[in-house]
């Protein structure tokens, strides 16, 4: 089996989109189908060949929806520039001529789909609407009438000619969709004399398309914004000279130029220059970052005043501007049971929905509720209103405009499901080393013994580490800064134990106790590390890991946020661990734990609670972040940490993930609003349309209106 990617030009319909991904699913030669609707992209694995697969998928894709170009992305890259191609004929889309992938038909534009180019058929139809009413009063004979009429007739065409035709061309493929229904409701209304509710009935339809048109329109853009964290090109330097090429082709260790408000195309390290970077886009965070020779500088990073000179350290592809977009790109194929809910819900709806007005209908005229033409106008505008696009819209743009919420404040979430989890989580377990804590080990204790003082024990056990990269010599170098090291001979380094040299003619060791052991040292004392001289004890270190600044605030965040449990797993010593459960707020400690052990208590955590939340760096932690209900790693520089994760920290610090879980919340409180408000107004609609109390204009409303509500809510208010 081999996985591929798929791009479905020109679908805008949500409705059609689900219907194509099912069908896909129930053949067998295909598994694990998913379609991304914000991306038009379609994923699925198959054992067919790649010379047949996008045929086979465009006869599905045109037995559901006709007009979409199935293009195979293999790279997983696509762009939709320049393309216009059909529009969606189900009916719930109303036969929109979206278009609203290309860049080329801004919305501001004036072409023919435009801003102005789409609103003029509306303001012609509207014009000639609003001269027919003033008709009779301008003529006052018996022209007047037929004036008013043809002015109507008029109205209606112009403004709607083109749904009339998509209505048309749906029904001969025996497919009655709200277009021809419209159609049907409107010629009655004409049939029966009902020609200024005729009129108002196409105007009030064009109108809300238009407006819904436009809401999907602003979002789809706001979402793919985020594309613009990455720059496209590069300024690479070339014995002296600055040439600019494609950053994709750009390799690690090359030199490149970064001018002044320029974004960093690459993960790079700057070797030349100083200043402020905007790093916002990628971590979150407003405050400047200060830039020395040394800083690593993730692309989409926005340099300050100065010019940059840096050494580029991965490939465009796996920098960190590329990785948030594919991760936030693909995050909207990750369903939760929201979406998966309102997929059959529109599967079941629909069709009740239609036996409904039939029953209506025949019922109504065999009891005597009213004549068949009464009873048959009310079965309209029960279809005409019965349309699930507002849900099935807004829903996924619901979960799409929070996770690019989430995304601004550094947090990438994988999908909708894990948005879920965060939305109702009451329990969070944290790893210790490089989570709460920085991860660098500092020197929180020397004892001496004997006559030895603290700051020459310091100093000759620093000159014992000169030459080892270990984090515990890294601390004690640290430590020492600034004192006079002394010149050791015959020096001798055993790794992972300890080292042996000699000074002034003494015998000199340090290392664990084990290493002193071997060594003929024995000492009842405990420290981590310990330096003798000649067989006597000098000094002992302790060490400890410095816990994070935010790292309190974030506990007590949580914690008043709802979290009833917060707990730390670690592998370190009881000792080092409560000592940072107690910095933290913590009351829940397990320490001394193997990474086995570390997955069980996960897992009995997450049996006694709504939904649990692991956060760790993701590189050691792979078992347990898949036992949690949503794992979350620490940072960008680990490929095993996105891998193995269903979120990750940005910046790799946890000051962000409160409020991303408030993101989340309110995601979700917006989306069940959304959800309860179209299914509710429906209804109402539908009842009243039953008891003959709803006129066609309000079974309109009902649909594109709530449409629009519904997709306005999504991505206004979920920040």
């Amino acid at each position: 089996m081999k996985k591929y990617k798929l791009i479905l030009h020109g679908l805008n319909c949500a409705h059609c989109a689900g219907l194509i991904e099912e069908k896909i699913s129930n053949q067998p030669e295909y598994e694990n189908v998913t379609f991304d609707f914000v991306n038009k992209i379609l994923t699925l694995e198959t054992s067919e060949k790649e010379d047949n697969l996008a045929h086979r998928i465009q006869k599905i894709v045109d037995s559901i929806e006709s007009g979409v170009e199935v293009k195979l992305c293999n790279d997983g890259h696509h762009n939709e520039n320049n393309h216009s191609h059909g529009n969606c004929e189900c009916g719930c889309c109303h036969g929109h001529d979206h278009n609203i992938d290309s860049e080329d038909e801004d919305v501001d534009s004036e072409g023919k789909n435009g801003f102005f180019g789409k609103a003029r058929p509306l303001a012609a139809g509207c014009t000639l609407f609003a001269i027919s009413l003033v008709t009779p009063y301008i003529l006052k004979n018996e022209y007047a009438f037929w004036g008013m009429l043809i002015l109507q007739i008029a109205a209606v065409l112009v403004a709607g000619y083109k749904i009339f035709l998509k209505g048309i061309k749906n029904i001969l493929k025996l497919r009655a969709d709200e277009n021809f229904l419209l159609l049907l409701a409107v010629t009655a209304a004409f049939c029966i004399g009902e020609t200024t509710e005729a009129a108002v009935v196409t105007l009030l339809f064009v109108l809300g398309n238009f407006i819904e048109d436009y809401a999907v329109d602003k979002s789809r853009k706001s979402i793919k914004k985020l594309a613009s964290i990455r720059p496209d090109k590069a300024t690479v330097l070339e014995n002296g000279e600055e040439i600019t090429v494609p950053a994709e082709k750009v390799q690690p260790n090359t030199t490149i130029i970064v001018a002044p408000h320029e974004r960093v195309p690459i993960d790079a390290v700057v070797t030349k220059g100083s200043g402020f970077a905007d790093c916002s886009a990628i971590t979150g965070e407003s405050i400047p970052v200060e830039i020395t020779e040394g800083t690593t500088l993730l692309s989409g990073t926005i340099n300050g005043d100065s010019v940059l000179q840096m050494k580029t350290l991965r490939p465009y592809s796996e920098s960190a501007a590329s990785r948030i977009i594919k991760i936030v790109e693909e995050a909207s194929a990750v369903k939760g049971k929201s979406e998966k809910f309102i997929t059959k819900f529109a599967r079941i709806y629909t069709p009740v929905v239609i036996l409904a007005a039939a029953a209506i209908v025949l019922i109504g005229t065999l009891l005597g509720a009213a004549d068949f033409k009464e009873m048959l106008y009310r079965g309209l505008v029960v279809l005409v209103a019965s349309c699930p696009c507002a849900v099935v819209i807004s829903v996924p743009l619901g979960f799409y405009s929070g996770i690019g919420a989430a995304s601004k404040k550094g947090v990438l979430v994988k999908g909708s499901k894990f948005l879920e989890v965060l939305s109702k989580a009451d329990c969070v377990a944290f790893d210790k080393t490089g989570t709460l804590t920085t991860g660098k080990m500092r020197v929180s204790n020397i004892k001496t013994y004997g006559d030895f003082d603290e700051r020459s024990a310091l100093a000759l056990a620093a000159a014992c580490e000169k030459y080892s990269s270990h984090p515990l010599a890294e601390a004690i170098k640290k430590a020492a800064d600034g004192l006079d090291l002394p010149i050791l001979i015959n020096y001798n380094e055993v790794a992972g134990k300890g080292v042996t040299a000699e000074y002034n003619g003494k015998t000199v060791v340090f290392g664990n106790a084990s290493f002193l052991q071997e060594n003929g040292i024995l000492t009842s004392e405990k420290h981590t590390c310990m330096l003798a001289v000649d067989d006597k004890l000098m000094a002992g270190f302790d060490f400890s890991d410095s816990i994070r600044a935010d790292a309190r605030k974030v506990v007590d965040n949580l914690r008043s946020g709802g979290f009833k449990n917060i707990a730390m797993l670690t592998g370190d010593k009881k000792e080092y661990a409560d000592n940072i459960a107690l910095q933290c707020g913590i009351e829940n400690i397990y320490a001394e734990l193997l990474p086995q052990e570390k997955v069980e208590i996960m897992k009995k955590l997450s049996k006694n609670s709504k939904a649990s939340v692991f956060v760790g760096d993701g590189i050691n932690d792979a078992p347990i972040l898949a036992a949690a209900d949503c794992g979350i790693a620490m940072g960008l520089g680990s490929e095993a940490a996105i891998e193995a994760a269903d979120a990750v920290l940005s910046d790799g610090n946890i000051k962000q993930l409160p409020a991303c879980i408030k993101t989340a919340k309110r995601t979700m409180r917006v989306i069940k609003s959304n959800i309860a408000f179209a299914i509710a107004f429906k209804l109402a609609v539908l009842v009243l349309a039953a008891l003959g109390a709803a006129p066609i204009w309000l079974a309109v409303a009902a649909d594109t209106g709530v449409s629009v509500i519904c997709i306005l809510n999504s991505t206004l208010n979920v920040k």
